[in-house]
């Protein structure tokens, strides 16, 4: 005979060891609601504002990266906490308002 299992009992324990606690989603609400409220504040603001406003963000929420720009890539967050690490994510940022013509 089968057994029903919720969610929480067929999550593989590695995948469960990986999940975010509620402290954790709880933290990155309220890093995302100052994000939208600052960016709110500053929608004319030139893109390097804003891009400050979101690096900001990022390093609440991504503890232990270094964040800054790469060369030509507007904001890049590295595998490591300096800049000799590898970049592993790249971001391309656009400013919220004005600025239709470089964005889909």
């Amino acid at each position: 005979m089968a057994t029903i299992q919720n969610l929480k009992q067929s999550i593989n324990r590695n995948v469960e060891a990986i999940m975010p606690q509620d402290d954790q989603k709880e933290e990155f609400t309220q890093a995302l609601e100052e994000y939208y409220q600052k960016i709110a504040e500053n929608q004319e603001q030139t893109e390097e504002f804003q891009k400050g406003i979101f690096r900001d963000f990022l390093e609440k929420v991504i503890p232990n990266k270094f964040i800054n720009t790469s060369e030509r890539i507007d904001l890049a967050i590295y595998n490591g906490e300096t800049s000799k690490s590898k970049v592993g994510v790249i971001v391309e940022y656009k400013r919220l308002l004005g600025n239709e013509s470089e964005m889909m």
